[in-house]
């Protein structure tokens, strides 16, 4: 499984209704997935990790939440264990089950706690400027 199929998977769980940005980047930081419900002004913030190493490694995903609503991180099934994220933070399986359209399945292990930012959505205001 890599990054295109957890997208995938992650999209077709949330896009209805949503814009769907992947790969958003804000000033020196790049979050892989944004999912921005325009009716509840809320934010979702996904950060994939396809490997244990790179998981290990970064330490600069939590800064993402400053413009999330909730922040969670999305992996292959059983990569990471849900002591190793943090509250607020969730954790999201994507599995290698998959549905009759062939897309992997998710399932939340962990489900994110939202931040409540009053300054969430300034992100985006810039972002539709471009």
């Amino acid at each position: 499984m890599n990054a295109v199929d957890i997208c995938r998977a992650i999209e077709c769980q949330h896009a209805w209704g949503n814009v769907v940005i992947p790969e958003f980047t804000w000033n020196d930081l790049r979050i892989d997935m944004a999912i921005l419900d325009v009716k509840r002004k809320y934010v979702k913030g996904f950060e994939i990790k396809v490997n244990r190493s790179d998981f290990l490694q970064d330490t600069k995903w939590i800064r993402y939440s400053q413009f999330c609503n909730t922040l969670s991180i999305a992996c292959p099934e059983g990569l990471i264990k849900t002591e190793e994220i943090e509250s607020p933070f969730g954790l999201l399986y994507v599995t290698e089950k998959k549905d009759y359209l062939g897309r992997h399945q998710t399932e939340w292990i962990k489900k994110p706690k939202s931040f409540n930012s009053p300054r969430s959505l300034a992100w985006f205001y810039r972002y539709t400027e471009v």
